[in-house]
């Protein structure tokens, strides 16, 4: 029985506003930020606020919030996020009201580890506190999906363009039914 619904941000909670190839992941750190601040700093010169106050600009330039009616479309199951991302997006999520509606939110560069590592997975379902059989992993990228579903997670690739509720919704009554 599925009890939470993990979803990821990029592409999935969140649409892309601008479209990133596989080179430009760099601009947003996705593993550690410390090193990826060490090597920010050294390189243009400047202190970790203007770093982080460029960083936040990004993320804010780059995402929007795709469906705001996730939030509240599943009130019998628990919502989280697990996804690539440095930590600063913890203060987009702050800003678009989001934090309270998911719990919890794991992040890889707060953990150490990212997608597709299966330490990501274990990690997000220890957080969550369930199996991970009684969670629905929603994430747009097929190599993540796969790596969830090898752990046991049950899953939905969402594909941009769908409505997100009802394709989730539609997996979760396909998964009841069966």
């Amino acid at each position: 029985m599925i009890k939470v619904i993990a979803f990821d941000l990029g592409g999935t909670l969140l649409r892309e506003k601008i479209s990133f190839s596989e080179e430009s992941h760099f601009l947003v750190p996705l593993f550690d930020d410390d090193k990826y601040y060490d090597k920010a700093i050294d390189h243009f010169g400047v202190a970790k606020p203007l770093i982080d106050k460029i960083v936040d600009e990004v993320i804010e330039e780059c995402f929007e919030v795709r469906d705001r009616n996730v939030f509240t479309a599943f009130p019998s199951y628990r919502l989280a996020i697990g996804s690539n991302f440095t930590s600063r997006m913890r203060n987009f999520l702050e800003k678009q009201d989001m934090v309270h509606y998911f719990d919890p939110i794991v992040i890889s560069a707060e953990i150490g580890v990212n997608k597709p590592e299966p330490r990501f997975y274990q990690i997000l379902a220890e957080k969550i506190g369930e199996e991970p059989g009684e969670i629905l992993f929603v994430d747009n990228l097929l190599v993540n999906v796969d790596a969830a579903e090898k752990l046991g997670f049950n899953v939905l690739k969402y594909n941009e363009g769908e409505d997100l509720v009802e394709t989730v919704k539609k997996k979760l009554e396909f998964l009841i039914s069966n």
